[in-house]
């Protein structure tokens, strides 16, 4: 594991860890974490540590603080914060880029 976070935190300014998938088990895990948590904050990066169980947690926590922990990853998927991020009219059409051109564009194209 840590190869693979040294190597992200070199090149990546956020790294994201699904602790659900690879759950902590011992401090030396929380440290190595840790360590990649460091390297990147120093660069200005950070490294975010999602579906952090209480096993997890003691781990990180007993290494240092510089990982962002964050229970539940739902958290960053409700319709509060995602409709806050996409710019959107009344009648609930999304304002984005289609192909290069605004969707408006993009009809108004459609049907000349």
């Amino acid at each position: 594991m840590r190869a693979l976070l040294d190597a992200l935190s070199a090149c990546a300014s956020i790294v994201v860890l699904d602790l659900q998938v690879a759950p902590l088990h011992s401090l030396g895990a929380g440290e190595v974490i840790e360590d990649a948590a460091w390297d990147l904050e120093r660069r200005g990066g950070c490294l975010l540590c999602i579906n952090v169980n209480s096993e997890s947690r003691a781990c990180l926590s007993a290494a240092g603080d510089h990982a962002v922990l964050m229970d539940d990853a739902s958290q960053l998927l409700t319709p509060r914060v995602t409709s806050g991020l996409r710019p959107e009219v009344r009648d609930g059409t999304y304002l984005g880029r289609v192909g290069g051109a605004p969707q408006t564009q993009r009809k108004a194209l459609d049907t000349a």
